[in-house]
């Protein structure tokens, strides 16, 4: 198994971020209503900065000609 570059780990990376944004604005949407006010302080502060990386990363893209995410 060959090593990934550190381009491919970040990549690798922005994926598992985004996917775990996606899943928490799922379960926000779902159980939002019994979370405490800390917690959704907290669900809203990493839904935020995960849309931050998912919108850099399509910038990124955007800026050097690429389509979709890390294989």
């Amino acid at each position: 198994m060959a090593k990934k570059s550190p381009t491919q780990r970040i990549a690798r990376l922005e994926d598992i971020v985004v996917g775990a944004g996606l899943l928490l604005m799922k379960l926000q949407s779902r159980y939002g209503r019994d979370f405490g006010e800390g917690m959704h302080e907290q669900v809203i502060d990493c839904i935020r900065d995960c849309q931050r990386v998912g919108e850099a990363r399509a910038q990124r893209q955007a800026a050097t000609g690429q389509k979709g995410g890390a294989k």
